[in-house]
């Protein structure tokens, strides 16, 4: 059951991460950060409620988190891609999306390192 259903909260984040990204577009404003704090709150809010599931043991209150944070990050993804396209030149568009993109790579490999 583990497996199965770490399997299960890992698709689940990544669907509702990807489906929330059209909407993520229209609620991202170019003169606010909006986008971002939608994001930040809706981590805040999954983060809550990651710890209700945990201290109640609650399979379906997983489920649940897994939704919510994948909405999170896949609203925050959308907001720093447009932020990104808004400030960057045209000339170094690319550069800087892969920049932003590329970020917890680094940190992820310490903590693989530091795992180990």
């Amino acid at each position: 059951m583990g497996l199965a259903y770490a399997t299960a909260l890992s698709v689940i984040a990544l669907g509702s991460g990807a489906l929330v990204q059209p909407v993520a577009k229209r609620i991202d404003s170019t003169s606010s950060a909006r986008g971002i704090g939608i994001s930040l709150g809706t981590l805040i809010v999954g983060i809550l409620l990651m710890a209700f599931a945990v201290e109640t043991n609650s399979v379906v209150a997983g489920l649940v988190v897994s939704t919510v944070l994948g909405a999170g990050f896949g609203i925050g993804l959308v907001s720093g891609l447009l932020e990104v396209q808004r400030i960057a030149p045209p000339a170094d568009l690319a550069k800087l999306t892969g920049a932003s993109t590329r970020w917890p790579t680094p940190g992820s490999r310490f903590l693989r390192s530091w795992l180990r």
